[in-house]
């Protein structure tokens, strides 16, 4: 398809009880779905259960956020193909991971000796390997 509707519903961090926001992005995502979403993007889910439990009750498919801080240790991608988690979308991965990076190099760069240990390391990607990444 050319336009890809990916209905998100936030409702699972909007209630104060988490049985109250899952309950509520059940409902919501069935409702996208039915009014023509192509995927219901629950957002803020946190665990393996909940997202069994997302899968089982939402009919159709579904979109989940993982790598983010309040998740990162609980999700695997293989764990979410298995449970039949239609899209992953990985939103702070690469930015958490890179800003770890910066913090590193820099680190290593303020050493004596920092800058070769940083090329030594491999923590630098080769400049042409840059460059196609860039075009792409």
């Amino acid at each position: 398809p050319q336009l890809l509707i990916n209905a998100r519903t936030d409702a699972l961090r909007a209630f104060a009880d988490r049985s109250d926001g899952l309950r509520e992005a059940i409902s919501r995502a069935n409702q996208y779905l039915q009014a023509g979403g192509d995927l219901a993007f629950i957002c803020y889910a946190e665990s393996l259960p909940e997202i069994e439990t997302l899968v089982r009750e939402i009919g159709g498919p579904i979109s989940i956020a993982a790598g983010m801080p309040y998740n990162l240790r609980e999700l695997s991608i293989e764990d979410l193909k298995s449970l039949g988690v239609a899209r992953v979308s990985l939103p702070m991965l690469a930015i958490t991971a890179t800003t770890q990076a910066l913090k590193s190099v820099m680190a290593y760069a303020a050493e004596p000796g920092g800058l070769a240990r940083v090329a030594d390391e491999g923590l630098c990607c080769p400049l042409p390997e840059t460059m196609a990444v860039a075009r792409r």
